[in-house]
């Protein structure tokens, strides 16, 4: 790329000229993406802040295949040119910018031999990584095996792992049986009194399987070996029928036999717990292998076939709790790290590297195992364990996985490393700790400060070293509409007196916070020191997490901003994976603003033509089903929505639909400690806490302590309290996002309600769609509600009955709100 500066800059403003000099240098020095760094977007016009009050405004066109960033004018924020600008830049930039192709084709020439323009060339093994994916294998002839079959398998006292190579032998003949010229006379297939379903039978050890072909009616060319059971012993019809009921797919006490009429693939896969195609079968090892374990090759729905068939990149996948999002990402992933290990393997070469970010060490380290897991298990990854998926080749992976603060740590020069010391940092919790000392009766809440400082103020637009930072006038006068959550009037006043006092609270106690690790390193990458982008493949999870600022520097890291891309490129690997309604921490998050920031920062310097396609990619995947939890906790969380839909007039937001034909073990459950109505006793809560359970609360991370404390009783439940300790089992919804527990036992969220809301019922509470404290308390319920997979259960305080209105009881309180609209 290269930078043209007008006349009419040049000539009008020497004082500033050396500012924008000096950025020509870094822009022409090679990195395409510094250019969208800098500048800000009003499309097809980019514009710079300049120290003093002044905007540079800019234009991006191609003479002779050569991108030319045109600085034509200078502007005073504030002045009249500068409103008319932002009033409509599409007619200002038609009646203000001329630009003389001929000129400019003389002036790259003179440019071109004054600063020719080194055109690095793509390195062959790098085409690899620009091709569209096979993220999954057409399968024509499948086997399913169900709950019980996946069980049993790891079960020692069951006795089926000791006789694995006979009932490798009996799924062998299975497959081989449909065979015209295949006949062994020592099995036998008996027929049951249950439709379609069947059971063969090794005669010399009588050990049997009970299976069902089934020819899918949506896909009738295909079939699918569906095993149900495996026996020691030949199974008796009472023990297949208990079977059939047990599973919920026939018999007597069935309400629909499931093989006695048509049937799609996609509703036999909600009854099996794994898939995989029939030709492993033919390696005994391999097979063994897969059945011992139990999490991989997962049996996926139509939904995630359908995407991970079609997945192009980029991808942006948007999908409420339970969804399947980050499973379809680490899916994904794992066909990029098989590439680089496949490649390190070949090569020695580990230049090319894929990277998984997340905002949490707990949810990095889940993805790691999971895709490591894939990649050793999965049908697609399987057969390159005997060259080189070995453990010592696996390690390689480590360095692929990591949670952002962590990332952005280890990019820091030794000279930074002091500023950014773990006992300064200030999370929210600490955040409004700080806040609530220094202003006991404050006009505005902590979340909304903390929103308008962390999206904002420092996170909303990268500014150079001594540069502005977003002000009140900004704010105003320069921020579109859409892009504002917090009222103009409500900004301009926690400017003055909340960001006032945490900019002086930081200069003196040198505490610091994300966007200010975020501001450094960008700053650093920008000067040429430190973290310079090289990821070939690069994906997000939970990336409602990350602000926009975040979200610029993830854009840098790739690779591929270093090349001229020309066709065929079939695939530009970025992907990420959120949900708005699980946005915990104040970040603005918006796909329609993501996708866009996408296109102008990325796509449009790589492909400035579009000549090879990929701006038509950004479309956003909804994925609508809940394929964690029993039907029963899908319908209850399904409430929080609903509450969210009316309160805020989201119209759009529907329910999510459940996968699992289950109800579950029982209907989420309340329990109400205290008073005349308490159903539950202290004893019994301290025993359901010396279980298996998961505590979830509604405080902020770090802040599980100090919630804890504060309620009636929890030191006879948690006696770890009283040593200062935190629960071993007791989280904040913040610490289990993305993950997913049973039991689980939602505590304390009436008391919080009551507490932070001033126990007003929710359906009495002025809500307008800048409540941003009760969306915040919103996404806490949900998440904390959809963690269960299979048991549920709510905690509160007889005490808070009537105060708070219960999303589970019929007099809600929902009615008049709906009426009210």
């Amino acid at each position: 790329m290269y930078v043209y500066i007008s006349s009419e800059v040049k000539n009008n403003h020497p004082q500033q000229l050396k500012a924008i000099e000096d950025m020509q240098k870094r822009i022409e020095g090679g990195d395409p993406l510094l250019f969208g760094l800098l500048f800000s977007p009003r499309f097809p016009l980019w514009i710079k802040k300049i120290w003093g009050g002044w905007r540079l405004i800019a234009t991006l066109i191609s003479v002779e295949d050569e991108q030319i960033l045109c600085c034509t004018h200078l502007l005073t924020r504030g002045g009249h040119d500068y409103r008319n600008f932002l009033d409509n830049h599409e007619i200002w930039g038609h009646n203000n910018i001329t630009l003389n192709q001929e000129q400019l084709r003389q002036w790259l020439q003179e440019r071109q031999q004054v600063k020719p323009r080194e055109k690095l060339v793509l390195p062959n093994k790098a085409w690899e990584w620009l091709r569209k994916p096979e993220l999954l294998q057409p399968e024509n002839r499948t086997i399913f095996e169900s709950k019980e079959w996946v069980e049993q398998w790891s079960d020692r006292q069951s006795g089926i792992n000791d006789n694995w190579s006979t009932f490798h032998r009996i799924v062998v003949h299975l497959l081989e049986n449909d065979r015209k010229d295949y006949k062994i006379e020592d099995y036998k297939i008996e027929k049951t009194i249950q439709a379609q379903v069947k059971v063969c039978i090794e005669p010399q050890t009588n050990c049997a399987i009970v299976y069902s072909k089934v020819n899918p009616s949506d896909a009738p060319e295909r079939e699918i070996w569906f095993l149900l059971k495996a026996f020691t012993k030949r199974p008796t019809q009472t023990e297949i029928a208990q079977l059939g009921h047990r599973l919920g797919l026939f018999g007597a006490a069935v309400n629909r036999d499931l093989f006695a009429q048509p049937v799609t693939a996609d509703n036999l896969a909600r009854f099996a717990r794994r898939s995989y195609p029939d030709y492993l079968v033919y390696d005994p090892e391999i097979w063994h292998s897969l059945e011992e374990e139990t999490e991989a090759n997962l049996a996926l729905s139509g939904e995630e076939e359908e995407l991970l068939h079609n997945m192009q990149f980029p991808a942006f996948i948007n999908g409420r709790a339970g969804s399947g999002k980050s499973t379809m990402l680490h899916y994904a992933f794992a066909y990029y790290a098989d590439l680089y290990l496949k490649q390190v393997h070949e090569s020695g070469n580990e230049s090319l590297r894929p990277l998984f970010l997340t905002y949490s060490d707990r949810l990095t380290n889940r993805a790691r195992d999971v895709v490591k897991q894939i990649l050793i298990s999965h049908v697609q990854y399987i057969a390159n364990i005997r060259t080189y998926l070995q453990p010592d080749s696996l390690n390689l992976l480590d360095g692929c996985f990591e949670s952002f603060q962590s990332f952005l740590l280890q990019q820091l020069p030794p000279e930074d490393v002091d500023l950014f010391k773990k006992e300064n940092y200030v999370s929210f919790h600490r955040f409004k700790q700080l806040y609530q000392h220094s202003f006991p009766n404050p006009r505005h809440n902590a979340e909304i400060c903390w929103h308008a400082i962390r999206t904002y103020i420092k996170g909303f637009d990268f500014t150079e070293r001594g540069g502005e930072l977003i002000d009140i006038e900004e704010y105003r006068n320069e921020l579109c509409q859409a892009d504002k959550s917090i009222a103009d009037d409500v900004f301009a006043d926690i400017y003055r007196t909340v960001w006032d006092w945490y900019q002086k609270l930081q200069r003196e106690q040198h505490y610091w916070d994300d966007q200010d690790l975020v501001r450094k390193v960008l700053q650093n990458m920008v000067e040429g020191d430190g973290l310079q982008h090289g990821y070939a493949a690069i994906f997000c999870d939970e990336a409602q997490d990350f602000t926009r600022l975040e979200l610029q520097l993830i854009f840098r890291l790739s690779m591929w901003s270093q090349y001229r891309l020309l066709p065929p490129i079939q695939s530009l690997p970025f992907a990420f994976a959120g949900d708005p309604m699980q946005t915990l921490n104040p970040t603005g998050f918006d796909w329609n603003q993501i996708r866009a920031a996408f296109y102008e920062r990325i796509l449009i310097p790589i492909d400035p033509e579009n000549q090879i396609g990929l701006r038509d990619r950004t479309m956003l995947r909804d994925l609508q089903q809940n394929y964690r939890s029993t039907r029963g906790i899908v319908r209850f969380s399904n409430v929080v929505h609903l509450w969210r839909r009316i309160l805020f007039n989201l119209n759009n937001l529907n329910p999510q639909t459940p996968w699992w034909k289950s109800e579950g073990v029982c209907p989420p459950l309340k329990g109400i400690i205290d008073g005349n109505i308490g159903n539950i006793t202290v004893t019994e809560l301290h025993s359901i806490a010396n279980g298996d359970a998961i505590f979830i609360l509604p405080c902020n991370d770090g802040g599980e302590l100090a919630f804890l404390r504060d309620l009636p009783k929890m030191k006879q439940i948690f006696p770890e309290i009283e040593k200062n300790e935190i629960p071993l089992r007791v989280y904040s919804s913040v610490a289990v996002k993305g993950m997913e527990f049973s039991p689980v036992v939602v505590c304390g969220f009436g008391e919080y309600f009551a507490r932070e809301f001033e126990d007003s019922c929710l359906e009495n509470l002025q809500v307008d769609s800048k409540n941003l404290k009760l969306q915040y308390f919103l996404n806490k319920l949900y998440v904390a509600l959809s963690r269960s997979t299979r048991i549920l259960g709510i905690i509160q305080y007889g005490s808070v009955k009537e105060k708070v209105v219960s999303l589970a009881n019929e007099r809600c309180g929902i009615q008049p709100i709906i009426q009210r609209q």
